[in-house]
Parts: C-alpha cells; sequence; structure tokens
C-alpha cells in the first residue's frame, strides 16, 4: 500500500508501449478488446465518483472482474497466463491495483451514496448559473462546485452536505462563488465524509471515532463592484474543513448565528486595497475535537514517537498540531471587518503540547471586536502592522479574554483602542510540557495586553485577574526600563497621556 498521497504508479497502458521488449511477448495491439476497455474505463468513472461501490466485498468482486482480469487480457501474452509474475508489468499492474484500493478505502468506504455530481472523466468542477434548485437532504460533493457570476445557490435548512478529501487528491473539493455569485448557507452543515466509520485505529480510539475528511471549504471571490457574496445564517454549521470560508478580492461574508467547528483555519480575509466587508454575529469559532489529518500508513511499518506500525489504517498525523490554528485571520485589509457576541473557543487541546491556536489575527487591518468570548488560545487577538497610515487598527471592546497565554499582542499596531470593559482572566504559568510561542518564551509568563512599538494606543476600564480567582487590578504607568517584566508590557513606543487617563488607567497582570 501507499504511504499517503496521490497514487505512486499509474496506469500501465496510459504510456505508450514502444519501450517494451518484444520478447515479452506481450499484446501490444489489442484490437478486438474494445469491450474491456470500455468496462475497464467504466470501473473508473464509477470508483472516481463513488457510485455504489459502498462494501468491501462487492468492491473486490467489480474490482477483480471489471477492471483486474481486464488488464491481464488486454496486455495478453504471458501477463494472460499463470506464469504472469515473470512479465514486467506484472508487479506495476499489481501496485496500481494496490493503489485502487487505498482510493476506494479513502472515499469511497463508508457511505452508500454517489456523489452528487458526477465528474465527467477528466473533469475537477461543476459549474451553476441562475437558480439551481436548493439542496436538499444528504449529499455528497467532489470537485468544485462553482457559483458563476449572476448566480444564486442555496443550501436548505437541514441540508448535510459532505465533501471528499482535499488534502492529498490532485484537485481541491470546495465551493467557490465567483465575482458577482451568491452563495446562501440556510441552517444546514457542511461537513467531511467520516471514513473510519466502526474500525480500530493505531491510537487507540474506540470504534465510531470519527475521521472526517478535510474539505477545502468555501472560497468567495470579488471584482470591482462585482464582489462574490456568501450568506451564513440561522445555526449554519461549516466544520472539517481545511479553511472553512475564504475571501479573496472583496469577496464578500455575512454570518449570523453560525457555528464553526474542528476546521483547521475556520475563516481567512484575503488582502484587498477598496472596501471589503465581512460581519460575524452571535458566530461560534470552536476546536473541541483533535483534528485528525488523515494519512495512510502501510504494513510493514517502523514504529516512531507517537505513530506505532501495524496494519494499513487512518491514523492522527503527528506532524501537525491536533488543535486549530487560527480562528480568524484578516490580511491586508482597511475595510469593515467584525465580530459581534462571538465566542473562540479550544476545549480541545493537542495533548502533545503543540500549542498553535489564536483567536483573531490581524494582519496590515482594521478590525472590530465587541462583546465577544476569547478562551483558551495561545493569542487572543494577534495584530501586527507594517504599513504606515490610518486605517489598520484594532478595535477592541466588551470582550472577555479568558485562558489565554496572551491575551492581546500587538506590534507596530497605531491607534488601537482595548477598552469599554474588555476583562482579562490570565493564567497563572505557563503549564509545563507546553511549547510556548516565542514572545511568551521572552516574557516569561502569560500576560494580558502586550505592546511593542505602537503609538497612539488607548487602553482604558480593562479589568485583570488570574484563573484561579484573585482580582489584581493595579494603576501604574506605562513600561519603563526600570520596570520590564510589570504589566503593562510596553515596548519602544507607548501610549501617550491624553490617550490614558490616569484615573482610568488599568494594566495586564499575571499575579
Amino acid at each position: 500500500m501507499p504511504s499517503g498521497g496521490l497514487p505512486k504508479i499509474p496506469v500501465p497502458f496510459q504510456a505508450t508501449a514502444s519501450g517494451i521488449p518484444g520478447n515479452l511477448n506481450i499484446n501490444l495491439d489489442p484490437a478486438g478488446l474494445s469491450s474491456e476497455l470500455t468496462e475497464m474505463a467504466e470501473f473508473l468513472d464509477r470508483l472516481n465518483n463513488c457510485d455504489n461501490l459502498p462494501q468491501a466485498g462487492f468492491f473486490s468482486d467489480v474490482l477483480e472482474a471489471k477492471y483486474h482480469d481486464h488488464g491481464h487480457t488486454v496486455v495478453g501474452g504471458v501477463m494472460n497466463e499463470q506464469f504472469a509474475p515473470d512479465a514486467l508489468l506484472f508487479w506495476p499492474w499489481h501496485a496500481w491495483i494496490d493503489d485502487l484500493w487505498y482510493i476506494w478505502e479513502r472515499d469511497c468506504g463508508n457511505f452508500s451514496q454517489p456523489y452528487n455530481f458526477p465528474l465527467a472523466s477528466g473533469g475537477t468542477s461543476t459549474e451553476f448559473n441562475g437558480t439551481p434548485p436548493a439542496w436538499t437532504g444528504a449529499m455528497y460533493i467532489k470537485g468544485e462546485i462553482r457559483i458563476k457570476n449572476g448566480a444564486t445557490l442555496t443550501i436548505a435548512p437541514g441540508a448535510i452536505i459532505h465533501f471528499r478529501e482535499s488534502q492529498y487528491n490532485a484537485f481541491p473539493t470546495r465551493i467557490v462563488v465567483e465575482p458577482g455569485g451568491t452563495l446562501i448557507v440556510d441552517g444546514a452543515t457542511l461537513t467531511g465524509i467520516d471514513v473510519f466509520g466502526d474500525l480500530p485505529s493505531t491510537q487507540g480510539d474506540a470504534p465510531g471515532s470519527n475521521y472526517y475528511t478535510a474539505w477545502e471549504g468555501i472560497v468567495v471571490q470579488g471584482a470591482p463592484n462585482n464582489p462574490g457574496v456568501i450568506q451564513l445564517i440561522n445555526n449554519a454549521r461549516i466544520e472539517h474543513a481545511i479553511t472553512g470560508i475564504r475571501t479573496e478580492n472583496g469577496g464578500r461574508i455575512y454570518a449570523h448565528t453560525v457555528d464553526f467547528y474542528n476546521n483547521r483555519n475556520d475563516v481567512e480575509i484575503g488582502a484587498y486595497s477598496g472596501y471589503q466587508y465581512a460581519g460575524f454575529y452571535y458566530c461560534n469559532f470552536i476546536n473541541d475535537l483533535p483534528l485528525r489529518d488523515i494519512v495512510w500508513i502501510g504494513s510493514p511499518l517502523v514504529a516512531s514517537g507517537d505513530c506505532p506500525g501495524g496494519i494499513p489504517e487512518h491514523h492522527i498525523n503527528h506532524e501537525q498540531s491536533h488543535s486549530s490554528e487560527t480562528h480568524v485571520k484578516v490580511n491586508g485589509n482597511r475595510g469593515a471587518i467584525s465580530l459581534h457576541f462571538c465566542t473562540i473557543d479550544n476545549p480541545y487541546q493537542d495533548p502533545h503540547g503543540h500549542y498553535e491556536s489564536r483567536g483573531i489575527v490581524s494582519n496590515n487591518s482594521q478590525t472590530f471586536v465587541y462583546g465577544c468570548d476569547i478562551r483558551n488560545q495561545v493569542t487572543g487577538i494577534d495584530g501586527k502592522n507594517t504599513q504606515p497610515g490610518p486605517g489598520r487598527h484594532l478595535t477592541v471592546r466588551s470582550t472577555t479574554f479568558n485562558n489565554n497565554f496572551e491575551g492581546i499582542r500587538l506590534e507596530g499596531v497605531d491607534f488601537t483602542e482595548i477598552g469599554d470593559g474588555n476583562n482579562f482572566i490570565v493564567p497563572d504559568e505557563i503549564p509545563s510540557g507546553v511549547t510556548p510561542p516565542d514572545l511568551l518564551s521572552d516574557i516569561g509568563r502569560p500576560f494580558g495586553i502586550y505592546s511593542d512599538g505602537s503609538s497612539g494606543l488607548t487602553v482604558a476600564d480593562n479589568t485583570f485577574s488570574t484563573v484561579g480567582g484573585t482580582v489584581s487590578e493595579k494603576t501604574t504607568a506605562p513600561y519603563s526600563p526600570t520596570l520590564p517584566l510589570l504589566p503593562p508590557v510596553w515596548k519602544n513606543a507607548t501610549p501617550s497621556p491624553t490617550s490614558i487617563s490616569p484615573a482610568r488607567r488599568k494594566a495586564t497582570t499575571a499575579t
């Protein structure tokens, strides 16, 4: 079996036969075998679309009768005799048959429905124009779904849309909303396919543990005066994606009461020089399960680290963190990116100490956060700015930061406002066995607010306490060289006295 990724050996007769020695006595001109070749092509189409191939025994029968045996017949000669292993093509042919088993197990082995939009041979996408019928019930998707300019696709309440694996395939499975297109997700769930089922795992997970395919997510594209738009409403849910939603060139997002669960990245707002709108209201960004990156283990396999050897089956990829990377990431935007009354939480923590999760990352962007609850992150809000000028700042109000190693971290983000009732509940210490970020290592302890090279800050009406519950509010001057570890931690640039009223100034603390 292959160790993962694309099949390693192509179909033998996809290559020319001119280089095969004549003394092998094989059939180089399979005239009269058109029916066998047709059945072989039909089999590959069925496998490509998981067309009624749900059980291993049935798949084995079809594979042998409609593909494997025909391969021997088409090549002919010694390949069609009892001494077939003497032919050079025998071994790559059977390696390819093994790869087909791998493809079936990865894509088709635990559900009985074919993909809803079968791909033509060599095709990778399905296009929608106008107003196609709403998606309802349970559906299975492979390849790109492209919503064209002027088209509106609605995914109806209660629909559960399963998407094929993207990470280890030659083309992605995702929804692309092109400029001028609209996608409405109304109370539906967009998820992966549970490819693990009731089998045991090398990690000791109980039968029934879920190992979902990691699909690509939704891409919302924009163009000048013609943005693609996605609306998510009424407890819509996006889960098990590599990136739940990603915008390009000004694609727009409106999300109200939406659940983002167990995606490696929930939302990524791409760079755009014009007006960019992305609004999130009463949304949940949650990681409460290990992100099991599905990798195929071949047998025999030498055990290493936490991944033991054994029979071919799926397991957790320990090369990546089991936890989410970023819940909301904003890059190069000066528009209205806002989160209102949202929850960002990682109840699940990587047991190997690979802590990566960041709640909100704002790079060279304007981002507004109000009334949110951000907890159990490495960094609650991470703001960086390398581009001068206004319109690239953070506004954080009435938000609770609970048990984040770094509450708010600013580097070069001028004119940021942090106030109006923010509450920082700071961990007492870094847990043993945890690999902290570089900044945390430098300071040596968790903190509420950190600023380096940021000017014109307004920091007021914030409260600070520890996870243990001891309130420790302080009224202090900004950072000075004589107090390098006493909060607030200001470096290179400090808030001006007019920005922070001495009567209202409260500092970060971890003790």
